[in-house]
């Protein structure tokens, strides 16, 4: 049974090529005069719908590759933002999937006749192309009325600054992909019911702050007017994720594909209950950081920033990982999720200060990282509460 499995598999995969390579004959025609570029866009997953269109046309616009190109672009699966998906398709040369997938798919088998753009960025954590050009996209008339009549409808006065909070947990992945085992990763979920004290420092601080999300598994209460729950409204859509990512003073996120509509629109970034590296962006938009704090499974100890169980435990990708490495993960506590709170809103009025020793020690700590890429060229900060030894806190 397997070997007709396969069979089948490779017959398939060579029709597959053959379709691709006849499609391709006239875009390789073309080459002496302009190279046709094939590229997917993963519209299924936010994050990827976000974030790697903008940075593509970023790195173009500046010139990067773009020379005598044009690149054609399709869309797979379901997009999980329609209309993020439909300004897109305003913007980018689209055409069906049925003609471009088998172009696509060509470099698959054969690796040296690529349709695909090299500039193309899937893990987007290298965002310093935003920092010198604006958003590709903008807001009509039309729709500028429409958002604020959103946040009216919200509860919000009209300029009121209000905060974007994105809090991870198991629901969305569950219910619009329930045929895959999504546990491999909740490692990366938190509880919503954590970050109470946090939207009452924001309050505090007079900030309106607006829960986002698309499909959640709980509702976010806070006895407070000005902390909106937009997650489980009723008036919650895809525009309006947009719209709001847009016009907030800052997010503050557990690093989900949400949080890349605050990156596309360049609005200050905050990250927490962050497990390994895979939340750290290079770029001026990621402002303040923190992770979650791991103890030694066997003897207890909690274990520092710099300590090298710890480091390591920092590359898991699964949740089973994390015992392999002998450590337990701890979720940020409210008291530490309210501090933050107002570190990000110090930082983003420029009032932010380290502690003593703080940037030498996240320097440390940035070079010691074991990852491809050299965070030591970021420009984010670590909480303070990775550096209790001091007693410079942050007003």
């Amino acid at each position: 049974m397997q070997f007709i499995k396969g069979t089948i598999y490779k017959v398939g995969g060579l029709a597959q090529l053959g379709v691709g390579l006849l499609l391709a004959i006239p875009l390789l025609a073309l080459r002496p005069l302009v190279i046709v570029e094939v590229q997917e866009i993963r519209a299924e997953r936010l994050g990827h719908l976000a974030m790697e269109p903008e940075l593509f046309l970023s790195l173009r616009s500046a010139g990067t590759g773009g020379h005598r190109k044009l690149t054609l672009f399709f869309f797979r699966g379901h997009p999980a933002n329609t209309y993020l998906a439909a300004r897109w398709r305003q913007i980018l040369p689209t055409a069906p999937r049925f003609l471009l997938a088998p172009i696509y798919n060509v470099t698959t088998w054969l690796p040296n006749l690529s349709f695909r753009p090299p500039d193309w960025d899937y893990e987007h954590v290298d965002l310093r192309p935003l920092d010198n050009s604006p958003p590709n996209l903008t807001f009509t008339p039309n729709e500028i009325s429409r958002g604020q009549d959103l946040l009216t409808r919200l509860g919000l006065e009209r300029d009121q600054p209000y905060v974007c909070l994105c809090v991870r947990d198991a629901s969305y992945l569950a219910e619009t992909n329930p045929t895959r085992d999504w546990s491999y990763h909740d490692y990366r979920d938190s509880h919503i019911g954590d970050y109470v004290q946090m939207a009452e420092v924001l309050v505090s601080r007079g900030y309106a702050v607006i829960r986002m999300g698309k499909i959640v598994t709980e509702p976010f209460t806070v006895d407070n007017n000005r902390v909106v729950d937009y997650a489980s409204s009723p008036l919650r859509n895809d525009f309006g994720d947009i719209y709001l990512f847009a016009n907030c003073s800052f997010c503050i996120s557990t690093s989900t594909g949400m949080d890349a509509l605050a990156f596309l629109f360049r609005r200050p970034v905050g990250m927490v209950n962050l497990a390994g590296f895979d939340g750290l962006r290079l770029g001026r938009t990621t402002r303040l950081a923190t992770f979650k704090s791991m103890t030694d499974s066997r003897s207890l100890r909690q274990l520092p920033l710099e300590d090298s169980q710890r480091l390591n435990a920092m590359t898991a990708r699964r949740t089973i990982d994390f015992a392999r490495y002998a450590v337990t993960l701890n979720d940020n506590t409210e008291e530490e999720l309210a501090e933050f709170a107002g570190q990000m809103d110090d930082m983003v009025r420029n009032r932010w200060t380290p502690r003593p020793d703080q940037l030498q020690r996240e320097r440390s700590f940035l070079q010691a990282i074991p990852w491809h890429y050299d965070m030591t060229k970021s420009t984010f900060h670590l909480a303070h509460s990775w550096f209790p030894d001091s007693k410079n806190y942050s007003s």
